[in-house]
């Protein structure tokens, strides 16, 4: 998915949830993005592997949300609905995960595939 169709979802939803604009969408996108340039490493590794990268992302992510919150004064949400949200996000990727390769048939691409334009993937 490309960065620019990313940084409008995420901002988007920073607008829809009454968060300051911008910074998780930020954060966010730092995030996809670096597991976006690991991708060829996790499609080596097992579902557990990318599973726990995406969560330690997803930690790195709120926990940068809180503190640069708290450094420039703005009011943080309460913990406990920060740690349910993250929660809740890790709990649900494997079914998340599970009907997009089970029902929908995406799957990660191997070493050898092409793309539309011939390239390797």
């Amino acid at each position: 998915m490309p960065a620019l169709a990313l940084a409008i979802a995420f901002l988007m939803s920073d607008l829809l949830l009454q968060r300051p604009p911008g910074l998780w969408a930020l954060l966010a996108l730092v995030g996809c993005e670096n597991l976006k340039s690991r991708g060829r490493s996790l499609r080596d590794g097992g579902f557990a592997a990318e599973w726990v990268s995406v969560a330690m992302i997803m930690v790195l992510i709120m926990v940068a949300n809180r503190l640069i919150l708290a450094l420039v004064l703005v009011p943080v949400p309460g913990l406990t609905l920060s740690l349910s949200e993250l929660g809740m996000s890790l709990l649900f990727y494997p079914l998340v995960v599970a009907v997009t390769h089970g029902l929908m048939r995406v799957r990660k691409t191997a070493p050898g595939d092409l793309d539309a334009l011939g390239q390797r993937v």
